[in-house]
């Protein structure tokens, strides 16, 4: 018997559309052709989507130290994150007002999910402008403006 629990792996999907899970280490998933999933649970993964139109999910807490996850990220790619640990509410745009670009707009109130578009970094808030650190949870590779409040949903 092989067991994987206390090294990290690396999942590789096909053509199909493909849920890729880690374990706690730092994984690799990695989508094919089709729509896949690749879930950046705990860990510092690098979470890679492949050609289709890929939704990376987040469904752990997010700790600036044992997971922030790098995103290889596509145009058409979307972000799921877990209503578990994501306080965000779902609008006919995405995350709405809960959105904003670090780098050209100001936090708000409403502001959880902070994008630095210089830098890459995804950070989560739980009170916007109030007196709380965000949180870094994630790194977009080749850090652009292909973040947008309608590239996000709540799961």
């Amino acid at each position: 018997m092989l067991n994987l629990k206390d090294r990290a792996i690396e999942r590789v999907g096909n053509a199909g559309q493909n849920s890729l899970f880690g374990n706690a280490q730092d994984n690799v998933p990695k989508g094919g052709a089709g729509r896949d999933t690749p879930f950046g649970n705990r860990g510092n993964d690098r979470l890679v989507g492949g050609k289709g139109q890929d939704t990376y999910a987040f469904e752990m807490q997010p700790d600036a130290e044992t997971n922030v996850d790098a995103l290889v990220f596509r145009s058409n790619d979307r972000v799921a994150l877990s209503d578990r640990f994501f306080d965000l509410e779902q609008t006919n745009d995405g995350i709405g007002k809960a959105f904003t670009n670090i780098t050209t707009g100001t936090i708000g109130e409403d502001s959880r999910i902070l994008y630095d578009q210089d830098t890459g970094e995804v950070f989560y808030d739980t009170d916007g402008s109030g007196g709380d650190d965000a949180v870094l949870c994630a790194r977009v590779a080749g850090s652009s403006d292909i973040l947008t409040a309608d590239g996000f949903f709540v799961f």
